[in-house]
């Protein structure tokens, strides 16, 4: 696609860039993120078993000085399977900003992705982008992704929105070149995935041994002995009592999402689950 507005010129994601210039552009407006690097975006942009990244580009003058991309994701509700995707990463070159862009660029995505059969938009946004999200692009706050301490529990199943965990799926997950994933076994037939960041060890999920068997070993080699750790949950529980405070976080996470079709609303969205691996967090 391929329209100008006020001297910019618009066109999907991957349609005219190219990873080198997400990273020219993410480096020029944030500095040096080593997380942001040509193999964690072609991973996350190209590789993804749900589809490659879904989003706009913005240019002036042949150059890439906007950029806005979410990447597909699979979930389910009782056996009903919905196509979603998750917003990810922006960035506007800042001689650009204050253009208006980003919400340009993100109302293009969200109605080219209501067209091609995605049911919702979910986000997970830190204290600086949620007043975006919720007063300019019609997003709904379901609240925070909290942090248990040592505590594990499985998720609920029925009559709730939980990603649809494939091996293909959780093969590419774990494969993501900037995080190193350990794995605890457990008893009856369960294993857990780790990752840490900042020193400290954060549960992502309590998965069927079988299926991570299945995994290219290679990708969780390191095995985790008991230590202390947090793991992050969504929607907040009650009966957890051992949370950490929440000024003790160091973002708030908020969940946000907005629906792309009639066939699903906020309320049902509002009981999507999320645990640490389905976060772009780790």
């Amino acid at each position: 696609m391929n329209s100008s507005n006020t001297n910019y010129e618009f066109y999907r994601v991957l349609d005219k860039a190219g990873v080198d210039d997400y990273v020219k552009l993410f480096r020029a407006v944030y500095g040096y993120d080593k997380k942001l690097s040509y193999l964690y975006l072609r991973w996350l942009y190209e590789g993804n078993p749900c589809g490659r990244a879904v989003g706009f580009d913005a240019f002036f003058d042949g150059e890439l000085i906007a950029h806005y991309v979410l990447v597909p994701r699979t979930y389910q509700l009782n056996e009903v399977k919905l196509s979603a995707l998750l917003s990810v990463n922006t960035a506007t070159h800042l001689a650009h900003q204050r253009k208006g862009l980003f919400i340009k660029l993100a109302n293009l995505a969200y109605e080219s992705a209501a067209n091609a059969g995605f049911e919702f938009v979910l986000g997970v946004a830190n204290q600086n982008s949620i007043h975006g999200f919720t007063t300019k692009l019609g997003f709904a706050n379901l609240g925070q992704v909290r942090l248990a301490i040592c505590k594990d529990f499985e998720l609920a199943h029925n009559n709730v929105i939980s990603m649809a965990i494939t091996e293909d799926w959780l093969r590419w997950r774990i494969s993501n070149p900037s995080v190193v994933y350990s794995k605890r076994d457990l008893v009856c037939g369960r294993a857990q995935i780790f990752a840490k960041r900042k020193g400290v060890n954060f549960l992502l999920g309590n998965f069927s041994s079988e299926l991570l068997k299945k995994i290219d070993k290679d990708l969780l080699s390191q095995k985790l002995p008991f230590t202390p750790y947090l793991r992050p949950y969504f929607p907040v529980e009650r009966k957890i009592s051992l949370n950490l405070p929440a000024r003790l976080q160091s973002s708030p996470w908020h969940v946000i999402a907005k629906p792309l079709s009639t066939k699903i609303d906020i309320y049902t969205l509002s009981t999507i689950q999320i645990r640490g691996l389905d976060m772009d967090t780790f």
